[in-house]
């Protein structure tokens, strides 16, 4: 069932292909290897450290050792980049408490979407019986769904009355806003 991605994949690389904007690099600026390396390092502890707390027994040497690398590399990401000219990830940008909402909201949807995704392909086969194809036929749908949303989402946020706060962040109350 596996192969039934090949096709899906082939077609979204020709279309990324035929849409996509140019890109030209700015030869004044610099890919800092070393702080991919740092962020890399960061993610595989915290990666290995989740992976680790569902075994069972879990190990509280390899968890520890696991987020005390993760912590390590992180620290020495964020120090790096905050001491570049150049960075990759500029933080004063999360100083916008309406940036940072945004991102943390973002963080936490795609996380419970990915969930539920997972939780109904699983129940859809072992609970119901579908094939592995139907189920992901199925909770594809989501997906789908979640297309036309968000596009509908973010034009409504780049329209011309879009500089009003909105309700969940406006420190007025929400009939004010609107």
């Amino acid at each position: 069932m596996f192969l039934i991605n090949v096709p899906v994949v082939v077609l979204a690389l020709v279309a990324t292909w035929l849409i996509r904007l140019a890109n030209d690099p700015d030869p004044s600026k610099r890919w800092d290897a070393i702080s991919s390396i740092l962020v890399m390092i960061g993610l595989v502890g915290t990666v290995m450290a989740i992976k680790e707390i569902g075994h069972a027994p879990p190990s509280a040497t390899t968890i520890i050792v696991a987020l005390l690398v993760a912590a390590i590399g992180f620290w020495l990401f964020v120090r790096r980049q905050r001491g570049m000219e150049q960075p990759l990830l500029e933080f004063s940008i999360f100083g916008n408490p309406a940036f940072t909402a945004g991102v943390l909201a973002a963080s936490f949807a795609m996380f419970a979407i990915g969930g539920i995704q997972l939780v109904t392909t699983q129940r859809f086969q072992q609970v119901a019986g579908f094939s592995p194809l139907e189920a992901g036929l199925l909770v594809a749908a989501i997906a789908v769904g979640t297309l036309p949303t968000a596009l509908l989402g973010a034009r409504s946020c780049t329209a011309p009355d879009c500089s009003r706060s909105s309700p969940a962040v406006s420190p007025s109350p929400p009939a004010a806003s609107w």
